[in-house]
């Protein structure tokens, strides 16, 4: 069983896998940066930004099974 720690760490390890917008947007995330301003950062509507959250997500969950 992985201690919330260990998941903390690998977590901070993968997201410099991630690809520049998915990353930017989960360092967006992590700063507490909410939806429309990281739309206005990125000059995209907020539904870009949800969609962009929602590869990110899936891309760490994938990085993170490895």
């Amino acid at each position: 069983m992985q201690t919330q720690a260990d998941l903390c760490l690998r977590l901070h390890d993968a997201i410099p896998h991630l690809p520049p917008r998915e990353r930017l947007v989960v360092e967006l995330l992590l700063e507490g940066k909410n939806q429309a301003v990281i739309a206005h950062v990125l000059d995209v509507c907020e539904g870009t930004v949800s969609r962009i959250r929602t590869r990110a997500i899936t891309t760490l969950r994938d990085l993170m099974a490895e």
